[in-house]
């Protein structure tokens, strides 16, 4: 069975007929599948969750039924389109920007304090999504920068496991709605009318950005480059606890010594790290790794 073409535009899901539905047996068939998938812990994974992702993919034409459609995943192999189809029902892609002030100020305080006398900087933002949070981030280093008038080569990297959000993050295009927590001079200076009531990001960022897919299950570091800031919040939820513990290693292989890893607090609860110190004890907000080697 061939999986059909598929479509990113929104649909009106039908409900599935009486006969289709979404049993234990193939919740319990569709889970052993997706331990095939990076970067997902499938015991964390509801029922009607799944059967929710499940139909989103019948309704746009992948196949005619679950039964069918676990049988034709079987078949696939794991770089084929629809696992990342699937992959991009099964994660939450829910963000906006400025989303955690208390992070963006944490990056801000490093460039105005132990930073301030870098001759370049690489940021990393792990579990991008739309974009939102990593021109977040571009525009707090950018004002930061301004501020202090430095002048000094800097790049943030989003990145993704879904190929459609990356999609959407690199057009840097939004709806005015998704923009509602900057203030005006901000949307003015970063942001310009896109028609139809969008507003497009500005040349002045784009410069500065790049989006790529990345799976942190995997040893390779994106652009084989050693960050400053690995930013990665509410993205290792997901993973079971040996994937998250793989992923952590590899987030503190991607730092350069003295680089910081910025997690939200519990995401690496039990993880320890030989080149790693915690240096967030007592903050409720963060949770800080910073590379001694």
């Amino acid at each position: 069975m061939t999986l059909a073409a598929t479509t990113t535009q929104s649909v009106k899901l039908p409900q599935p007929p009486q006969a289709e539905a979404f049993s234990a047996a193939a919740f319990r068939r569709a889970l052993t599948l997706f331990n095939r998938l990076p970067a997902l812990d499938p015991a964390r994974l509801r029922q009607s969750f799944v059967a929710k992702a499940l139909h989103q993919r019948l309704a746009a034409g992948a196949a005619t039924g679950y039964d069918s459609y676990l049988t034709a995943l079987e078949q696939l192999p794991d770089d084929h389109p629809e696992w990342q189809h699937l992959i991009h029902e099964l994660t939450v892609h829910d963000t906006w920007f400025f989303r955690h002030p208390p992070s963006l100020a944490y990056i801000q305080q490093l460039l105005t304090g132990e930073f301030s006398s870098l001759d370049q900087l690489r940021l990393w933002n792990v579990g991008c999504a739309y974009g939102e949070e990593t021109w977040s981030i571009a525009i707090t280093v950018a004002g930061s920068l301004k501020q202090q008038r430095r002048s000094i080569p800097w790049q943030i990297l989003g990145s993704d496991i879904s190929s459609r959000c990356l999609n959407k993050a690199r057009t840097g295009i939004y709806r005015q709605t998704e923009l509602k927590y900057l203030d005006d001079a901000t949307r003015m200076q970063y942001f310009a009318h896109a028609g139809n009531g969008l507003l497009r990001v500005t040349g002045e960022l784009k410069q500065h950005t790049c989006f790529t897919q990345a799976n942190i299950c995997d040893s390779v570091t994106p652009m084989n480059a050693a960050m400053h800031i690995v930013y990665c919040q509410n993205t290792l939820i997901y993973f079971s606890s040996s994937k998250k513990q793989r992923a952590l290693d590899n987030l503190a292989a991607a730092l350069n010594p003295g680089g910081v890893l910025l997690l939200a607090p519990g995401e690496a609860h039990g993880w320890s790290h030989p080149a790693m110190r915690n240096i967030s004890p007592g903050n409720a907000q963060l949770e800080l790794f910073q590379r001694m080697y």
